[in-house]
C-alpha cells in the first residue's frame, strides 16, 4: 500500500513498458471517520531477469531448465546478484515471475533513488542487484 505521495512519485516515473495499476483504499480511523485515501499498487509487468551466474541466488525445485524458481543462498550484494540489463531495461517497477517468494517487487535504482531523494519513508530495499 502506497501514500499518495508515493504514488505521485512512481506515476512520475511510469515508461511506455511499465505495467501497474493502482487501486484506491480508504482509510477510516477507529470511530469510522475518513483518515484518507491510500492505493494499492498492482505491478503486473512479470519478467524473467535473474542472471544464471547469480552466486546469491540457488534454484528451487531442479536445474536451470525453464522450468525453474530462483531464492536466495548466502550473503545478498550486487556483486553477487545479478540482472539481465536487456530484459528490465525501460522498466521502472516489475515481478520476476521466476523468484521465490513471489511476487516481491523489484524497483529500478532510478525510481529507488527517487524514493530515497523525496525522504519516502517506510520503504524497505531488501536488496542490492548489479545490471548485467
Amino acid at each position: 500500500m502506497v501514500s499518495p505521495r508515493l504514488k505521485s512519485l512512481i506515476e512520475a516515473h511510469q515508461s511506455d513498458k511499465d505495467g501497474w495499476q493502482f487501486f484506491p483504499v480508504e482509510i477510516l480511523n477507529k470511530d469510522d471517520t475518513p483518515y484518507g485515501t491510500y492505493y494499492i499498487w498492482g505491478v503486473h509487468r512479470l519478467v524473467d531477469a535473474i542472471d544464471e551466474t547469480s552466486e546469491g541466488m540457488k534454484t528451487v525445485a531442479g536445474p536451470v531448465d525453464g522450468q525453474h524458481r530462483w531464492t536466495f543462498t548466502g550473503a545478498k550484494g550486487p556483486e553477487r546478484l545479478k540482472l539481465k540489463k536487456s530484459v528490465i531495461d525501460g522498466l521502472n517497477a516489475w515481478i520476476d515471475f521466476r523468484f521465490q517468494p513471489g511476487a516481491q517487487i523489484f524497483v529500478s535504482d532510478v525510481l529507488m533513488q527517487a524514493m530515497q531523494d523525496a525522504g519516502i519513508s517506510f520503504v524497505n530495499f531488501d536488496t542490492r542487484w548489479s545490471e548485467i
